[in-house]
């Protein structure tokens, strides 16, 4: 078995110096519904490969319907997989925000489900929340 170090030390450090030089969706943007905002905030502000956030959520009494952008033909080449991982990292960080807010959280598919998203957005997974 082999292992790998990579270590670095650059000159310069790149990072942020202000919230405001991040660029992330707004809640009206990557959802619809008023449930759940408080998780549905923590998974908007997960991070993003391209930063293409490719997250939309529907809410409704107790469930939240999670979608994908459907990339264009050209870009579905390059970003399909990333998106799906974006969208598996997000989930995550909703997974925790619920958790941190006393929910009980099970995920399911369920195909048949169109409710809600636009034509622009491919169905991923369905959320029951319980407190």
């Amino acid at each position: 078995m082999c292992y790998y170090t990579c270590c670095c030390n650059p000159e310069d450090l790149v990072h942020k110096k202000n919230i405001l030089e991040f660029n992330r969706k707004t809640l009206d943007q990557i959802g619809k519904g008023d449930k759940f905002l408080d998780i549905i905030q923590a998974a908007r502000l997960a991070p993003s490969a391209t930063n293409s956030q490719p997250w939309f959520f529907v809410t409704d009494d107790n469930h939240v319907y999670c979608y994908c952008i459907k990339p264009s033909l050209m870009k579905r080449i390059i970003y399909n997989k990333m998106n799906r991982i974006d969208m598996g990292i997000s989930l995550c960080y909703f997974w925790l925000a619920g958790l941190n807010e006393n929910f009980g959280i099970s995920f399911y598919t369920d195909p048949d489900i169109k409710a809600n998203a636009s034509d622009a957005y491919y169905y991923i997974k369905s959320v029951t929340l319980k407190q």
